[in-house]
């Protein structure tokens, strides 16, 4: 499993869409057989909060899955045998979610929505309705994103009673908490249901406000054993 700590450039999809090709091949030329990116990681985190409505970034600049990116992703995943999972502004019919796209060696498996929207997110995005697991060849994996799984344990146990031996967590955690606040929680929601998981955070500063993203991308299991990036 690679975690990637990644920088979007804000509203540039195509930038952030070559890039993520580009840390999926070397990933897997590196040997991973599965590749997580953060939250928005395609068109970028921060809220638009000079614009309202349809006129915000996350809003214009949606696409659906299957869609020109995943699309792109797809020849990848297939030439490598790899799985990625990235966030994404995602448009399902007139609707537009914080979404997540799951590319494997086949193709575009689908997407997951997320549940519970903090803050500004619920100026752009719908909420999702659901949980969403693939199967692959080491079993089932479960989708949440960032305050799904944090806050939220009921999805992480779903998940472990559905069969679930890692749940990918993309995500996007700024400096109004701390990577030490991620990690107890991951370390407590991976102990208490037997799960691992695998989380990938963004990094770099806002446009809008002060701050940005933390990074602390990581993979945790049931152990003491806790590798981090």
């Amino acid at each position: 499993i690679a975690v990637v700590n990644f920088e979007s450039r804000w509203g540039d999809v195509q930038s952030n869409l070559n890039r993520i090709l580009g840390y999926v091949e070397s990933a897997a030329k590196r040997g991973a057989d599965l590749i997580v990116f953060p939250e928005m990681a395609l068109q970028g985190y921060e809220g638009d909060t000079p614009h309202e409505g349809d006129e915000q970034m996350h809003r214009r600049l949606a696409e659906t899955v299957p869609g020109p990116s995943s699309e792109a992703v797809a020849e990848v995943t297939k030439k490598y045998g790899c799985y990625v999972i990235y966030g994404m502004s995602q448009k399902i019919g007139d609707k537009v979610y914080n979404g997540s796209a799951i590319v494997g060696p086949e193709g575009i498996i689908g997407s997951y929505q997320k549940i519970h929207l903090p803050w500004a997110e619920s100026r752009w995005a719908e909420r999702g309705n659901g949980p969403f697991m693939f199967d692959t060849p080491w079993g089932k994996i479960g989708v949440a994103i960032c305050y799904d799984l944090y806050a939220f344990p009921e999805i992480t146990r779903y998940y472990r009673y559905m069969g679930c031996r890692l749940c990918i967590n993309p995500t996007a955690v700024d400096n109004y908490v701390t990577a030490k606040n991620v990690e107890d929680a991951v370390e407590y929601l991976s102990a208490n249901n037997c799960i691992y998981i695998a989380s990938a955070d963004g990094i770099g500063e806002y446009t809008y406000r002060p701050g940005g993203l933390i990074g602390g991308s990581h993979v945790i299991g049931p152990s003491r054993d806790v590798p981090k990036i």
